[in-house]
């Protein structure tokens, strides 16, 4: 699942373009992107599917508070499978600061044809603090963020009056205003071509308004210049330095690198890298061979490449890696290995499955599955690292048999984990004896739990056994939540999560019930 980069949770911009990025996940090649104004994404303002990291809408969004979230797509080697989308993250779009409404957001590079003969996007400026002059207008800004430092060319084209150019800098988080006027030229000799030079800082916002002089109006080309980042070396994740595989098409992969929009990967049977057996370019942060590596030891890199707006900047090379490809060994599992000295019957005093149960999920929306066990103080978590489980911690003072009220027993009160919400976390699903219960993973606890449905317990409907009349929650419309399945004497119930609450239930199939079938 991905995790979300940027803009950050609960922020503000006056960007009505932002960049939305993320980290890659493991096994995708693609992603979907959804930006909405309200909270469940019924409709999407953005709804876009890009092969790289990050997306910037082509259109600008109105002011306003926005959702965004990310799911990882795997087309690789005929497949179409979808991952989980990831948490939500909200950002207010505010509309620009001060005098500023800017047309749009050039970047560095961009450039754009208009004709200032309209009523104009910017609050009448009639003198800047960088010159003398009475300006009437009509103004059109335009906004751009360099990613690093150096001179910058602004420059004006195609005229057929007198414009002029004004720079404003606001630096990281400043208000539009004729105070910030840092830079400025015009056309006097003949409306001829001109541009205007100043040195940028990486990370300021730049306002660049076309002014028409004492009212003047022209058709114009506006183009900008800037300096171009180097990209940052590129991390290695997998294969692991030193392993061995008997797949002979591994899949390549690293963690992103600042600045980069592409990446070259070299695989090569030589350290000195003189003839890579692969040498290819992605906009991911993975790349698996299209035809297979034959026995041996191979080594790999991989650099980063900004392209954006105009640049072509490569960055340095990672270290390089080993990886030595085998003869395929058949083997089921690798040997076992204690993950951690808990949840046993003589490490925790975990006596009963019924009494004790435990369950592995993933409770914090990682990938991995970690896991949970109901003690009779609580419900206890031990988060997986990937390579061991860490020590539990007690996320939630319920669902035991020693609480209030106890749950003495996984075969009269069964308790069970499922992301019931849609957020990507595995919460707590308990069946009591007036109905159904709900604890929302936060990530890092369980919340207080709360009725979701007066059904399914031992004096909600008669489900006095586990055993004979069998619970489960899994996701069985395919809108991402997990939703109840129960097996009553005449058939198969279900009651469909809404994200809040579990709908009435019913009954979808007469069959697989005591009276219906005889699953006794």
């Amino acid at each position: 699942m991905p995790s979300l980069l940027a803009p950050a949770n609960g922020s503000t911009t006056s960007n009505n373009r932002p960049t939305f990025s993320w980290n890659a996940a493991s096994n995708a090649n693609a992603y979907q992107l959804q930006v909405d104004n309200n909270a469940d994404f019924s409709s999407p303002e953005v709804n876009a599917t890009t092969s790289g990291t990050s997306h910037t809408p082509a259109s600008a969004l109105s002011p306003g508070t926005y959702w965004w979230r990310v799911r990882g797509h795997n087309t690789t080697s005929g497949c179409d499978v979808w991952g989980p989308w990831s948490g939500v993250w909200s950002v207010t779009v505010s509309g620009a600061g001060g005098m500023c409404n800017p047309d749009w957001d050039l970047a560095c590079g961009g450039s754009d044809d208009w004709n200032n003969g309209g009523p104009g996007s910017t609050d009448q400026i009639d003198h800047y603090s960088c010159s003398s002059w009475d300006e009437s207008g009509p103004e059109y800004t335009y906004r751009f963020v360099p990613n690093a430092s150096g001179p910058v060319s602004v420059s004006l084209s195609n005229l057929s009056a007198d414009l002029d150019i004004f720079v404003l800098d606001v630096g990281p988080g400043g208000e539009c205003n004729a105070a910030n006027c840092i830079a400025y030229g015009d056309n006097t000799a003949n409306f001829s071509d001109y541009a205007v030079h100043f040195s940028a800082v990486a990370g300021h916002t730049y306002y660049i308004v076309v002014d028409g002089y004492m009212g003047a109006v022209s058709d114009y080309h506006i183009a900008v210049s800037c300096p171009c980042a180097t990209p940052g070396t590129p991390s290695l994740v997998a294969p692991a330095d030193g392993s061995a595989t008997s797949d002979d098409t591994p899949t390549f992969s690293w963690n992103a690198a600042s600045n980069a929009n592409a990446y070259q990967l070299q695989v090569d049977n030589n350290a000195d890298f003189p003839s890579p057996e692969v040498s290819a370019t992605t906009s991911g942060t993975s790349h698996t061979p299209a035809s297979g590596l034959s026995t041996g030891t191979y080594y790999w890199r991989v650099r980063g490449h900004n392209t954006s707006s105009g640049c072509d900047v490569w960055g340095p090379w990672s270290g390089a890696w080993s990886v030595t490809v085998a003869a395929s060994t058949p083997s089921l599992f690798a040997s076992s290995a204690r993950w951690i000295a808990a949840f046993g019957t003589s490490a925790g005093g975990w006596t009963s499955q019924d009494k004790y149960p435990r369950f592995v999920a993933d409770v914090n929306g990682d990938g991995r599955a970690d896991i949970v066990g109901f003690a009779a103080s609580g419900a206890y978590v031990a988060l997986s690292t990937g390579t061991k489980f860490a020590s539990p911690t007690r996320w939630l003072a319920k669902f035991g048999t020693a609480t209030s009220p106890a749950w003495t027993s996984q075969n009269t009160y069964p308790r069970l984990l499922g992301d019931v919400n849609r957020d990507g976390r595995a919460d707590i699903v308990g069946f009591y004896s007036d109905g159904v219960y709900v604890s929302l993973s936060t990530g890092t606890a369980f919340s207080a739990p709360t009725r979701w449905l007066a059904k399914f317990g031992t004096n909600a409907g008669g489900w006095s056994s586990q055993d004979k009349y069998p619970r489960t929650v899994a996701d069985v419309n395919g809108d991402g939540r997990a939703d109840i399945v129960g097996f009553a004497s005449s058939g198969a119930y279900v009651a469909l999560s809404t994200g809040t609450a579990f709908s009435a239930p019913t009954r979808w199939l007469a069959a697989f019930g005591t009276n219906a079938g005889g699953w006794s």
